[in-house]
């Protein structure tokens, strides 16, 4: 994984955990990149065990409890 997988990945941790949420589409947009390579990001971030969760009503994706990793960690877990 390159350096700009793992920015983009904490880019996207750093998100939920501050309690947002967010739909594919538009993280899609703001990180510039497809809605695949999103999925993708995604599951990294369940494999390290990110309680990530989706409502199917506002089709929005965040984190149903709360979860703080730093980076440090994080790049341990995912590199």
């Amino acid at each position: 994984m390159n350096a700009s997988q793992l920015h983009r990945i904490y880019t996207i941790h750093r998100f939920f955990a501050c309690k947002k949420r967010a739909s594919i589409s538009v993280l899609s947009h703001r990180l510039n990149v497809s809605r695949s390579t999103l999925f993708r990001d995604l599951e990294v971030l369940k494999d390290i065990g990110a309680p990530l969760d989706y409502c199917a009503f506002s089709r929005k994706h965040y984190y149903h409890t709360h979860f703080q990793m730093p980076f440090e960690e994080f790049f341990k877990k995912v590199a």
